[in-house]
């Protein structure tokens, strides 16, 4: 029996045959909780379980070393992912039970749903209609240009929300042309079962199992928003102060960061969940936050409302590092009220979903030599 998209440029198969190995669609959904992609191994999907590990494990790795729009859809795709294995495999092990996997080639509306999601479109390419699917990635992107360009928790919402959207659109369509092609697979009235049904007796009750893959897409949508919605809050650092031979050094040891500065340099922590050092005539101000937005996202945040409070700030973007990583950011350069000319540094470091700040204050060379120093101990 082929997979549904096993072999996706040869002609498939339409006769319905009952599997010579039948497949338990309960055991594939607890794999797929295990690992994405683990049940599709199982049903006998290769392919697909290949392509949805990769893609996983891939994601997992931006998420914790990437930055920018890569960053933005890795985190969508890890939460999506999970959602979507546990579904298919499921299904797929009861469609495989019934014999007609080889039915949904080219119509299944959970991989039009799952691509259009992830892709902002090329689910339609998946339905072949390439041309909207065009126009879709397009308008998609576009708009979230747009609401990029305007950064709150509204707009953080809306550009993922668009994608669900078109994500439903793909469903809707690859669900109308697979039950117009094969009738026998589309739900039966009332008491009735569809072929599916039928062969699939016993076992774990599908209404039992499709209240827990409801539970499981309510709490990724609800873990998805609400990092969304407190991307903008600062986390309590938890780390330690320590004179040390080498200064002052702030110790998280839970975080793996640590930062050191100079042994006669004054600290204070305040409720939003900052510290600061500050020594004569410079600064380090360091906060962490929990965050799906990418660094660039809060860059653009920041540099906004430093603009706001000091319109004639002068931008500059050099290369940073923190320790021997690259890191991104900017500086200014502005008069403060009695004139004195201050100077900004704003670092920023992602490390899985959370990022490090550095915001970094001066007034002449010789403190910046200083803060360089500091920079250097950083152990992240």
């Amino acid at each position: 029996m082929q997979s549904v998209n096993a072999h996706p440029l040869t002609s498939p198969d339409e006769s319905i045959s009952a599997p010579l190995r039948r497949r338990n669609p309960s055991f594939a959904l607890f794999l797929s909780l295990i690992y994405p992609g683990l049940g599709h191994l199982y049903v006998g999907l290769r392919k697909n379980a290949l392509w949805i590990i990769s893609m996983q494990t891939l994601s997992f790795l931006v998420i914790a070393n990437g930055t920018g729009m890569l960053h933005g859809a890795a985190v969508l795709t890890v939460p999506s992912l999970y959602c979507f294995a546990a579904i298919d495999a499921y299904l797929d092990a009861r469609e495989w039970n019934a014999g007609v996997t080889s039915l949904l080639f080219r119509t299944n509306p959970r991989i039009a749903a799952t691509l259009n999601l992830l892709t902002k479109g090329f689910g339609y390419f998946y339905l072949g209609d390439r041309i909207k699917g065009i126009i879709c990635f397009l308008l998609i992107t576009a708009i979230q240009g747009v609401l990029i360009a305007h950064p709150n928790v509204w707009t953080s919402i809306l550009g993922p929300f668009a994608q669900v959207l078109i994500a439903a659109d793909g469903y809707r369509i690859a669900r109308q042309r697979l039950y117009k092609a094969h009738p026998e697979l589309a739900p039966a009235p009332e008491a009735a079962e569809n072929v599916v049904d039928q062969a699939n007796q016993g076992g774990l009750p599908h209404s039992i199992a499709s209240a827990l893959l409801a539970v499981i897409v309510v709490a990724m949508l609800l873990g998805y928003g609400t990092l969304r919605a407190i991307g903008t809050q600062n986390l309590k650092l938890a780390g330690t102060i320590e004179h040390g031979p080498n200064g002052l050094t702030y110790d998280d040891k839970s975080e793996h960061f640590a930062l050191t500065v100079p042994e006669d340099w004054d600290f204070a922590s305040y409720r939003d969940g900052s510290l600061m050092f500050k020594g004569d005539g410079c600064s380090i101000i360091l906060l962490e936050r929990m965050t799906l937005n990418s660094v660039g996202t809060l860059l653009d945040a920041d540099q906004k409302s430093l603009l706001k409070h000091h319109t004639d700030a002068e931008i500059t973007y050099p290369h940073l590092a923190l320790g021997q990583r690259a890191a991104e950011g900017f500086e200014a350069v502005f008069k403060s009220k009695s004139g004195t000319l201050i100077h900004q540094r704003f670092i920023e470091k992602r490390r899985g979903l959370k990022v490090f700040f550095l915001v970094e204050s001066w007034v002449d060379n010789n403190q910046r030599a200083l803060l360089n120093r500091a920079d250097s101990t950083v152990n992240l």
